[in-house]
């Protein structure tokens, strides 16, 4: 990795450790003090408080026409991350085992890529599908993963969904 990137890596655990921790203490405070149905709205309209003000520091555009209209209901119906986390050391624990990500793109073959995984190291991936820019605006671009041959020894990996399980 290069020298920015892995400045921005401690900074974006720790917001993730952040959010992904206070949301627990989030559902048992409203749970507490709000009927249920109250305290979801509302952690779901700060949730796309969070998406609005993360896409506006991007500068992404929002999808519009019927890009919008699939976007609302592929993200009510699927959310498509995943992470791994490499618990075992490669090179000393076992060979090979290395994660694969595989996209086929519109009328080519399917381009794989290997991501090397050092211990204690994450990969947060796209399940399905994961949009990619094409000549007429974005499309979903399919999506596989998975890993190679382990040659020796045993591999283990922490697999999180993100999912909203309320």
């Amino acid at each position: 990795m290069n020298g920015s990137k892995d400045r921005l890596v401690l900074p974006a655990l720790v917001v993730g450790a952040v959010l992904a921790g206070g949301n627990g203490v989030g559902v048992r405070f409203s749970n507490r003090e709000l009927d249920p149905l109250w305290g979801a709205g509302l952690r779901f309209a700060l949730a796309a408080a969070l998406l609005v003000a993360a896409m506006a520091a991007l500068r992404l555009a929002r999808p519009r026409g019927r890009a919008a209209v699939g976007a609302v209901l592929y993200g009510a119906l699927n959310f498509p991350l995943q992470m791994a986390i490499l618990l075992s050391a490669p090179g000393r624990e076992f060979t090979g085992g290395e994660f694969v990500l595989a996209e086929q793109r519109p009328r080519t073959q399917l381009r794989a890529e290997v991501v090397p995984l050092g211990q204690g190291e994450a990969v947060i991936f796209a399940v399905n599908f994961r949009p990619a820019r094409g000549a007429r605006g974005f499309y979903r671009l399919s999506m596989r993963h998975g890993v190679s041959r382990i040659r020796s020894g045993e591999r283990y990996t922490l697999g999180i969904i993100f999912h909203d399980a309320a």
